[in-house]
């Protein structure tokens, strides 16, 4: 044996190598030691925290152990005194501290009889970490390591890398989301008053010019544009229809709605320009052969409101490659189609019908169809004035064949309704009377949300909403719209409602027929069907019409001001979902185990040594004897690895001159 002991370990390369003389008195030479065991990792950190008082460490000491028999040298107490300090550890337990005074000397029997060694299932820690899954395969190590206070420590950090990305992804990535609700005061291009025949007529693209088809008997505007409109709007509401009865095909076979929630039957929607326009029932009720329904749309002129940079700066999806969306609620007055209809004999409807021999009606007029709608009992066939307060009754000039339908417009606007008769059956007529109406209502406000090429835009009519103009105007009514009668009589002849066996009358009839009093649950009402045939109209009529929100008229074209609450989508992180909250969890876990590490490897920097490293473990087992601490081959570690209550072995590293060795504890 050489004169001289060094050690490969380099946290010992500061302190000068020792003749054997030096360790003749109180240790144990290198060949009747049988172990290295290390100061345990806790006892360094409270060590190294507590060594920043102040003053040099080497040279401190407190109680100061001297083996029995040993004795010292003038020239080891001028390197300074051996010692070895006595703590409490952590279990209440005495613990053994390596001094800087002593050179950390690996042979101190104090030292040898405190640690515990590095267990099989102690040195699998790691992977779990690099690789969790490596834990389904290691349920023996887990078992053996998983109770102790670093194999807790060790599934807290596996459980947080393993949810850190997906954490990370959910709470830090930027997504496209939307913010929150902001009040604005947004503002809108007015340029008419609602229900404009004249102005919906000269927006139509008519392909035929004025000079080949121009105004006639009086009319403002050509034939050419007239002609176009009725063109153009009278295949949408055909088509409004068609989703309205492929709703109800739907709602008659979804069981869990129930029949007496009028509210809840099916409505449809209408499409103007890309956005789909979605309404609600205002208003339903009825009994004894009485249908009265208010479907109530969304304004036609919050969209182009919204849409207008110009106005209101709002950032319109393109502008985020059709990524970003706008989210708005507008406290506006509503436009609504009102139908009144109720079911006459074939004796009640001689009343309506014109007779060319007699100035007065014929029959009687029904007490309770002039108390529906309000009619003026005046017989006279010519008067052309109702009392105050009354209407004047339609008068249809012959009696329409079965399943088809006679229209009548009253004139003037003292009336807003636009009548029509169906008649319902074949053996025994029975028809059906129907007054259409449109109103403009504060009961509801307008949503609208922008998306990649269109949108929705929906009417929120609940008694409750907040943002209902009703709540800003409590002094608003409903009123009825009486210029709207011009609309909904040219939209009826030019979807030849007045032709005779034609198909949607047809339908009209049947649906005119049924025995049920009130509102049949497998059919929708006449009443029903006519407002959907009308929503389009409706919508259209208050594209640039006033939003109801000045109680003043005001000299147009103008702008007019209302209250919106708007949100918009924009890139930006956090929560999104209330089931991420869970994540912060992980979050918190990685920032704590990061914190513990920068301040542990701080402190105990030069010290750190990483024995399970491969390159580390592979030389340290090449060193060490095949007979571990003397005995013989462990049963399963060559060949077929550690099984059982092989993973809780312990073994500790040693020094032998200048190389380390793995030494079996105990």
């Amino acid at each position: 044996m050489s004169n001289k002991v060094s050690y490969a370990n380099p946290a010992f390369a500061d302190y000068p190598a020792r003749s054997e003389t030096e360790y003749s008195g109180g240790f144990l030479e290198d060949d009747k030691q049988g172990q290295y065991v290390p100061e345990s990792t806790k006892d360094r950190f409270i060590r190294r925290i507590t060594g920043f008082g102040g003053g040099s460490k080497r040279g401190r000491s407190s109680d100061t152990l001297v083996p029995e028999g040993s004795s010292r040298s003038s020239s080891t107490k001028s390197r300074g005194r051996v010692t070895n300090r006595l703590t409490k550890g952590g279990d209440g337990r005495q613990s053994h501290l390596l001094g800087d005074d002593d050179g950390d000397d690996p042979k101190s029997t104090a030292a040898s009889d405190l640690a515990r060694g590095i267990t099989i299932a102690d040195m699998l820690m790691k992977g779990w970490v690099y690789q969790p899954g490596s834990l389904l395969t290691t349920v023996p190590a887990l078992r053996h390591a998983g109770g102790t206070l670093l194999g807790i420590v060790s599934l807290g950090v596996v459980l947080c890398v393993t949810f850190y990305t997906t954490a990370a992804d959910s709470l830090v990535s930027p997504k496209l989301h939307f913010g929150r609700y902001q009040s604005l005061d947004l503002r809108g291009a007015v340029s008419l008053k609602y229900a404009n025949s004249t102005a919906l007529a000269s927006r139509c693209p008519a392909i035929i010019s004025s000079a080949l088809d121009g105004p006639m008997n009086g009319s403002e505007l050509p034939l050419s544009q007239s002609t176009c409109y009725k063109v153009h709007n009278s295949y949408q509401p055909l088509r409004d229809f068609t989703f309205f009865t492929d709703a109800w095909n739907g709602y008659r076979m979804d069981t869990s709605i129930p029949r007496d929630q009028l509210m809840r039957r099916p409505t449809g929607w209408t499409t103007v320009g890309n956005e789909r326009y979605y309404g609600v029932w205002l208003d339903a009720n009825g009994s004894d052969g009485l249908n009265n329904v208010t479907l109530a749309m969304p304004h036609g002129g919050v969209v182009p409101s919204v849409r207008n940079v110009t106005l209101n700066g709002l950032v319109q999806p393109e502008a985020q490659s059709d990524f970003g969306n706008i989210d708005i609620t507008a406290s506006v007055v509503s436009p609504a189609i009102n139908v009144l209809c109720y079911r006459l004999t074939a004796t009640t409807a001689q009343w309506f019908f014109a007779s060319n021999s007699s100035s007065q009606r014929s029959g009687t007029l029904d007490p309770e169809v002039q108390r529906i709608f309000n009619f003026d009992p005046d017989p006279l066939q010519a008067k052309t004035t109702a009392a105050d307060d009354l209407y004047l009754a339609p008068l249809f000039v012959s009696n329409p064949p079965a399943f088809n339908m006679a229209i009548f417009s009253s004139a003037g606007y003292s009336d807003p309704s636009m009548y029509t008769l169906t008649t319902a059956n074949t053996t025994s007529p029975g028809y059906t009377l129907c007054a259409l109406r449109s109103l403009l209502t504060p009961r509801c406000s307008t949503t609208y949300t922008s998306a990649t090429g269109g949108g929705n835009v929906t009417v929120n009519c609940q008694p409750d909403s907040p943002s209902a103009l009703s709540r800003l105007l409590p002094g608003a009514l409903d009123v009825y719209q009486a210029q709207f009668k011009d609309i909904s009589t040219q939209l009826s002849y030019a979807l030849s409602l007045n032709a005779k066996d034609a198909a949607i009358s047809r339908i009209l009839g049947i649906f005119a027929t049924s025995p049920a009093p009130g509102f049949n649950p497998s059919l929708p009402s006449v009443a029903e069907a006519f407002a959907i045939l009308y929503a389009n109209a409706v919508v259209l009529s208050s594209v640039g019409a006033q939003f109801g929100t000045s109680e003043q008229s005001v000299a147009l074209p103008t702008t007019e001001g209302f209250s919106a609450w708007v949100r918009t989508v924009e890139y930006a992180s956090g929560v999104s979902g209330g089931w991420q909250v869970s994540f912060y969890v992980v979050l918190a876990g990685v920032m704590v185990t990061n914190l513990f590490c920068l301040v542990y490897f701080f402190v105990t920097r030069g010290w750190v040594f990483d024995i399970t490293e491969i390159e580390n473990m592979f030389c340290v087992a090449f060193n060490s004897e095949p007979q571990l601490g003397g005995g013989v081959r462990e049963g399963g570690f060559y060949g077929q690895g550690p099984r059982g209550q092989q993973f809780a072995t312990a073994f500790h590293a040693d020094v032998e001159e200048d190389k380390f060795v793995l030494r079996k504890r105990g």
